[in-house]
């Protein structure tokens, strides 16, 4: 990643995210996560508002993304980068002006809240949604939920899984070039006269950037970390040791280990006795051991979470969630330790080894 508004990606990160990362897959998982967590928050508070307003959008972008972008989330460009163009494919007119974010985003406001209009072109006002750009990132996330609302509001809703990603970039594109037909037509044969309530409207967006089967493999994703060629001594050592244990992936659980993790400490026992269970806890506890630091053991300890979060580079959420399966995986091995001490043969009195 290049781009750098605050001239600070070497020390504090791409855009100054949470974990100090300029990794892309971090960013990416980061921002998807947050998304995640937040959106039925975010979709709550648009819905108990009389009437949107450009501080709704802001604060919108703030309840989805300060997890990400704790020191700027819910400030748009005319304070982050006033002096900043957006530009696509050479292309500096395709996005409002820092100047003109404000205005732009309350125009489609205004349109998106005359319910007829909105009825009839939801894509003219997503498209300038999209052209007003407040954000310098999580745009298209923060866009979703606001334009969800004006949809709920006019009682319909857009039936995102019916859409191909290709094709709605591809109308997006050529609304902002041409404003007013593109993103109408693309978007025309999967209205749906139905508005939802907050729940379903969450799982229908969400499940636009629900990862790909396999994609949600680890929990904590393995990283490189490139060498450090002037290391010599403890510090090389102590590098090699970071390095090793950043390859290390810790695996997303189950829902069935999970629930076993979860139950009483009798029907714990029981689950994990399972054969596949058991190998899957296994491969869980072991992921632990190898990336887990002694100084993230004592932050999971401490219940010190941002701490965590920072060292595993995720969102204080999954940091949270890796600390609570560190308890539940030592407590479930206590146990599985107890019963194979129970049903282990004992030596018959009298014999020696």
């Amino acid at each position: 990643m290049t781009f750098d508004p605050f001239g600070d990606s070497e020390t504090s990160g791409y855009l100054k995210n949470a974990v100090g990362s300029n990794d892309p897959a971090v960013i990416k998982r980061l921002e998807r996560d947050a998304f995640r967590s937040n959106l039925d928050e975010a979709l709550a508070a648009l819905k108990d508002k009389r009437a949107l307003t450009y501080q709704d959008v802001l604060d919108t972008h703030k309840r989805l993304f300060s997890d990400v972008y704790p020191s700027w989330a819910g400030s748009d460009r005319s304070v982050t980068a006033p002096d900043l163009a957006i530009t696509k494919g050479g292309r500096n007119d395709l996005f409002a002006h820092p100047g003109e974010v404000k205005l732009a985003t309350e125009y489609a406001l205004s349109k998106g809240q005359d319910q007829g209009f909105m009825r009839e072109n939801p894509g003219t006002v997503f498209g300038t949604l999209a052209y007003a750009h407040p954000f310098l990132e999580g745009n298209g996330r923060t866009i979703l939920a606001v334009h969800s609302e004006l949809c709920r509001r006019a009682g319909i809703h857009i039936d995102w899984s019916a859409t191909k990603e290709g094709d709605f970039l591809k109308a997006l594109t050529a609304e902002l070039d041409r404003p007013g037909r593109a993103m109408n037509e693309f978007l025309r044969p999967h209205v749906r006269q139905q508005a939802l309530d907050v729940t379903r409207t969450s799982e229908s967006l969400q499940a636009i950037f629900h990862p790909a089967p396999g994609e949600r493999k680890y929990l904590v994703s393995p990283h490189s970390v490139p060498d450090l060629p002037d290391a010599v001594g403890r510090v090389l050592s102590e590098h090699r040791d970071m390095q090793a244990r950043m390859r290390v992936g810790i695996p997303s659980p189950s829902p069935e280990l999970r629930a076993a993790l979860s139950a009483s400490p009798e029907e714990k026992g029981q689950r994990l006795q399972a054969t596949e269970l058991k190998k899957e806890f296994g491969k869980l506890e072991a992921a632990f051991q190898q990336r887990l630091s002694g100084a993230d053991r004592s932050a999971i300890r401490g219940n010190q979470i941002e701490v965590l979060a920072q060292s595993l580079k995720v969102t204080p959420e999954i940091a949270r969630d890796v600390a609570s399966l560190v308890k539940q995986v030592d407590a479930g091995r206590q146990l599985l330790r107890g019963e194979e001490r129970i049903v282990a043969p004992s030596r018959e009195p009298g014999l020696s080894r």
